[in-house]
């Protein structure tokens, strides 16, 4: 299972960054984690904003072109990466799911895609996986996992969606300048809680119906309660009014949510 590795690096990741680090350690950190744990050649920081036309792209380990001049390439060729575009074609809430390059277009596709050829396969990303952390309305924030050959396995494919709650809420902190990561990453990596039941749940905890969080991520009610159901027996409880507030206790849904809507 996925979670097997998954759940002792994540619990690593939240101790390492106990205390607070500046973003360069921040990148060195989870740079090393996703490496370690998903056998990247390097792995990539990257924010973007289509609305404001902005964007950053760090690299670790460094090195290649600079940042800088691939945040400019990136911003220039976003409208046609296939990452891109499939993150903006989705319509779901919440955090979209890890995407492989692969699993996005063919190879014969992405030797005619002008991103593929003149941005990611010069820096070495011939196969990639994202993992996305923030959403925003122009785009986003995300950790891309990069390789210059071998594609990445369906379990690693689920390794990265396994870990990415913890990345969402230890990217959140740094974002708003917190200076430690949250207490709910360790509880959700200590729990095993999947991406979707932290998802599942934080649509509950605002009062949402098991019929409305169906509908708002496009998944059966069936689907919707087994996920309920797992996170129930992750946080030890055995109801949702519990449940949810015992999620609160460990920091994973905010103490004070926001009506569903």
């Amino acid at each position: 299972m996925a979670s097997a590795r998954v759940r002792p690096a994540g619990l690593e990741l939240v101790e390492q960054l106990d205390g607070g680090v500046d973003r360069d350690g921040y990148l060195r950190v989870v740079a090393g984690t996703l490496t370690d744990l998903l056998g990247a050649d390097f792995v990539g920081r990257v924010a973007l904003d289509l609305r404001d036309r902005s964007a950053e792209v760090q690299r670790h380990p460094r090195g290649g072109r600079p940042g800088s001049d691939l945040a400019r390439q990136l911003l220039a060729l976003a409208d046609d990466h296939p990452v891109v575009r499939s993150y903006r074609a989705d319509r779901s809430r919440g955090l979209p799911a890890p995407r492989r390059l692969g699993d996005l277009a063919t190879r014969a596709e992405l030797l005619r895609c002008p991103a593929y050829v003149d941005l990611l396969r010069p820096g070495g990303a011939v196969d990639q996986l994202t993992i996305m952390t923030t959403r925003t309305a122009g785009g986003g924030r995300a950790w891309t996992v990069n390789r210059s050959e071998g594609e990445f396995t369906d379990r690693e494919l689920a390794e990265a969606h396994a870990l990415q709650p913890v990345l969402a809420l230890l990217d959140r902190a740094v974002s708003t300048g917190v200076t430690a990561p949250p207490d709910g990453a360790a509880a959700i990596a200590r729990l095993g809680l999947t991406a979707r039941e932290v998802q599942v749940l934080r649509h509950v905890g605002t009062g949402a119906t098991a019929d409305a969080v169906a509908r708002l991520l496009r998944i059966s009610e069936r689907t919707v309660r087994k996920h309920l159901e797992n996170a129930y027996r992750k946080l030890d409880r055995h109801d949702r009014l519990l449940a949810v507030d015992r999620a609160r206790e460990l920091g994973i849904l905010p103490a004070h949510p926001r009506p569903a809507g």
